[in-house]
């Protein structure tokens, strides 16, 4: 098979999007035949992914994703004649000739109570979504979840559309190294016990419920640690934190330095209110971090039994779900386990063969 994937995304600073299009295409290069060759587009000057002779990485340059997704891709991928190009980002140029697989992440941009998204961005997404899924050949959604919104939303039905999970990074691990842990506390000046959270900074995110709910907290022996990009319309949450003495906002950290800070972390929350997958969830398991998380749409599929859940619109039920696990060893014990497990139980190789083999009967 000649097989494209237009991987533009993989340049962007963060997000979750940009750890999918990365794992996925390196999971088809390990895992393509010898007789197939594997074409990667993406926007930058040098090159991703690794030299194999059978992978090709192609640059589509253009300062708009508008340009080169109805432009510029188009052309460049319809002369390589290709068998089938996976799409990882929710959107499929028109006029792609090959046959197309097409990942959606979620459908946050037809949900206006969770201002997810500026205004011409989500009118410009809600468009090339709706058409994209009714041009693909075969859809892949990230969770059960994701798949019922396509239904639901898109009336698309079911069996043009499988489930393929999203897994936890081999990065993400206990660290046992007692020294280097300790060098990444004195970094970021983590003096207290802390509670984390690693995500953007935005209404959907629910950040400004979780600062409440903190807040309100019966014992103010740990520190709220944020680290994650700030979104559009996030200027209330910057106030509250600026605020607030035991909240410590870290920015946009390195990705080497999150495993450490998933490790030295009380436990990890997730307070989002929609979410296509939930990452997060898995990376802190998989480091023996204990998490709490919404209960909202795809999060309980994700984290499974290794986390306790609450209800996201309630910062009463936020404080107390911290409050029943900050001071219980017993409990924190026992959600490491079960998180472990769950975490294992997700595999970045399982996907990709998943993918070739959706790739293959298309």
């Amino acid at each position: 098979m000649r097989i494209g994937v237009y991987a533009r995304g993989v340049t962007e600073k963060s997000g979750g999007v940009k750890v999918y299009i990365k794992e996925m295409t390196e999971g088809l290069i390990r895992n393509i035949s010898p007789k197939d060759e594997l074409f990667i587009f993406h926007n930058s000057d040098t090159n991703l992914f690794s030299k194999n002779n059978n992978v090709h990485e192609i640059t589509i340059k253009s300062k708009s994703k508008l340009l080169a997704d109805i432009f510029k891709a188009p052309k460049v991928i319809n002369r390589l004649d290709l068998d089938v190009v996976f799409f990882p980002k929710n959107v499929i140029p028109f006029g792609i000739k090959a046959k197309t697989v097409l990942t959606i992440h979620d459908l946050a941009y037809y949900m206006p109570e969770f201002d997810a998204y500026k205004f011409l961005d989500t009118m410009y997404m809600k468009f090339m979504i709706k058409s994209s899924v009714k041009r693909a050949d075969k859809i892949i959604a990230i969770s059960k979840n994701t798949k019922k919104d396509i239904k639901k939303i898109l009336r698309i039905e079911e069996s043009k559309t499988n489930v393929i999970y999203e897994a936890a990074n081999s990065k993400f691990k206990i660290i046992k190294d007692k020294k280097a842990l300790e060098k990444i506390r004195k970094y970021y000046s983590l003096e207290k016990p802390f509670i984390f959270y690693a995500g953007s900074i935005s209404p959907r995110k629910n950040v400004k419920g979780l600062i409440s709910a903190f807040k309100n907290l019966n014992d103010h022996n740990l520190d709220l640690v944020i680290t994650g990009n700030k979104l559009w319309d996030s200027r209330e949450e910057m106030e509250m934190i600026k605020k607030d003495p035991n909240i410590k906002l870290l920015g946009l950290v390195p990705e080497n330095h999150l495993p450490y800070l998933y490790n030295l972390a009380s436990f990890y929350i997730y307070p989002s209110l929609y979410e296509g997958f939930g990452l997060p969830i898995l990376e802190a398991q998989a480091c023996g971090c204990p998490v709490l998380a919404s209960n909202m749409s795809s999060l309980p599929e994700v984290g499974g039994d290794g986390a306790i859940y609450f209800n996201p619109y309630s910062e009463k039920d936020i404080k107390e779900a911290m409050e029943k696990i900050a001071n219980n060893p017993k409990l924190k014990k026992a959600l490491v386990k079960k998180g472990l497990a769950n975490a294992k139980s997700f595999s970045w190789d399982k996907a990709s063969k998943e993918l070739l083999e959706v790739m293959k009967n298309v």
